[in-house]
């Protein structure tokens, strides 16, 4: 489905729709346009531009795409991104009522939403995959501890002073307000010993405070 050339008495030219379909990077986009546009339909309905059957419908297939996008059987059909490939399949299963959809918003409105609802679900797991290398970088630290304090000592230093890793990190969530989330990873007396006495090995002069 082509969003624009209605004018046109020929085909575009195949450089011309590949220079202009963002379809290739944007298809990622897939299934939080299917959620924006089951929203929108809800909202359609409410202000009386669709009938209950008609969002009944649209929301059935848009559910029905999602589930042939998650199992990669959708077929794409030359269409030029991936809102006019949902629309395109929309109109082809349920006829008119699917190009209702469009009203009452714009093309800018619905990649804002959807781009919206990406990156709040890819920050989440960003943010989760960041806290795991986390947890591995502080076993890896504990478990080669000479290393560390070893290339320390080669970079110029001659002192350390050692504080239970998460304790300045949950200040600074406590300033934000926000729980802490490696609270249940709080340092030993007896960890820190370890570090101290790590230290020392190495030359360092160590102390806990």
């Amino acid at each position: 489905m082509k969003l624009w050339g209605g004018r046109f008495e020929k085909e575009t030219e195949g450089l011309v729709h590949t220079f202009s379909s963002s379809l290739s990077f944007d298809r990622r986009l897939a299934l939080y346009d299917l959620a924006v546009s089951e929203a929108h339909a809800l909202a359609l309905e409410g202000c009386g531009v669709l009938s209950e059957r008609e969002r009944e419908d649209i929301v059935t297939a848009l559910r029905d795409v999602r589930g042939e996008m998650e199992e990669g059987s959708f077929r794409f059909s030359g269409d030029e991104d991936i809102h006019s490939a949902v629309e395109r399949s929309l109109v082809e299963r349920i006829g008119d009522a699917g190009a209702k959809l469009r009203a009452g918003r714009s093309r800018n409105d619905q990649v804002a939403a959807d781009m919206r609802l990406y990156l709040m679900d890819s920050s989440a797991r960003i943010c989760l995959r960041l806290l795991e290398l986390m947890r591995v970088v502080l076993v890896k630290a504990e478990e080669n501890l000479g290393a560390i304090y070893a290339l320390m000592r080669a970079a110029g230093l001659r002192s350390v002073a050692l504080l239970p890793y998460n304790e300045a990190s949950a200040a600074k969530y406590a300033w934000l307000d926000r729980p802490y989330p490696l609270v249940a990873e709080r340092q030993t007396p007896a960890q820190l010993n370890e570090m101290l006495a790590a230290a020392r090995r190495e030359g360092l002069e160590a102390e806990i405070g």
